[in-house]
């Protein structure tokens, strides 16, 4: 009698509502291109809330089936699937609707202003609004965007680059913004994190260069190795991140953190959504999406280069202004972000 392999990941377990995902199967065994033997495939679920897209279907051995799977209502499903009649596989889900994951819709609209706000802020000359230094307005324009506020985070029209409000970050850092975001419930973790250590030899070629443009050249060369894990610092970024979405629906995650200590702003996707099996991660800041993306497995790393660079960056400016007696944090401060 044909048993049922799942074909899908662990990762499918933990569903959204109102959303369709595909699950395959298939029957083990050996396709017979002449006298193989025809299986009756039926598909039930035990919640009632839950939709199955096929429910019976004619297969033979080593071939493949699948159904679409969604729910309506929150809670755990079993789906049983048998085979002539008999039962032979029993696969639990849990479908949950937690508000620090975001549906599909939702990213596009952060994405959409992160890309809005870039070329108004990489061309030249620019106009008022893109003056300056505009990483915390445009990570704040986007969280506006994905969470339909515009009344806690920096807003701004598009076309007419009218501010919707008067947030202000005068004399506001954005780890004071993250710990505001924080106590007005708009975040679901916190995290700081500094599980890195300074390349001493790296950071002297800028404290010692013979003038500014020698800094400057010094500064490209080094800017992505200045900044090294520690033992465990990987491993234990890494695990932050897994922690986080452990348990958690596939969709998308959302971080609003800054790196050195407040020097840079950015905002974190991590999509379980698009290839459940294989997760991606984004870093975006003002001049659009960053080097820092790719698998999820290099999350850590992908950090670690934003970090690496701004604090070199930090480095030339304390070169620049003769202030080369101390250096800068390297903290890394991240808050998941959640609807309210």
């Amino acid at each position: 009698m044909a048993n049922v392999i799942i074909d899908f990941c662990k990762e499918y377990e933990n569903l959204p509502l109102n959303t369709q995902f595909l699950l395959k199967f298939k029957l083990d065994g050996t396709y017979k291109w002449i006298g193989g033997t025809m299986h009756v495939v039926s598909l039930t679920c035990s919640n009632r809330s839950v939709t199955l897209s096929t429910k019976i279907v004619m297969v033979e051995d080593a071939w493949a089936f699948k159904t679409f799977i969604q729910s309506k209502s929150a809670g755990p499903a079993t789906l049983e699937i048998s085979v002539d009649g008999i039962v032979k596989k029993k696969v639990l889900f849990k479908f949950h609707e937690n508000k620090d994951v975001f549906n599909k819709a939702k990213n596009d609209l952060l994405v959409s202003e992160l890309k809005y706000v870039a070329p108004e802020v990489n061309k030249e000359p620019r106009i008022a609004e893109y003056s300056g230094n505009y990483c915390m307005a445009a990570s704040e324009r986007g969280l506006s965007e994905l969470l339909g506020d515009i009344t806690h985070f920096y807003a701004v029209e598009r076309t007419t680059h009218k501010r919707k409000n008067k947030v202000s970050f005068s004399g506001k850092s954005a780890v004071d913004r993250g710990k505001y975001f924080q106590k007005k419930g708009f975040t679901s973790a916190y995290h700081a994190f500094n599980g890195y250590r300074v390349n001493n030899v790296n950071k002297d070629l800028i404290y010692n260069a013979s003038d500014d443009n020698d800094a400057k050249v010094q500064y490209g060369i080094v800017k992505y190795d200045i900044i090294e894990f520690n033992a465990t610092g990987k491993s234990a970024l890494t695990k932050i991140f897994e922690d986080d979405l452990r348990n958690k629906e596939l969709g998308f995650h959302i971080y609003y953190f800054t790196v050195t200590d407040g020097f840079h702003t950015l905002v974190l996707i991590i999509n379980k959504f698009s290839d459940p099996c294989n997760p991606t991660y984004e870093i975006w800041d003002q001049h659009g999406l960053s080097s820092s993306h790719g698998p999820m497995t290099d999350i850590a790393e992908g950090i670690r280069r934003q970090t690496s660079w701004t604090f070199a960056n930090s480095c030339l400016n304390r070169y620049i202004k003769k202030k080369t007696q101390h250096i800068d944090s390297t903290t890394t401060f991240l808050w998941k972000i959640k609807q309210k």
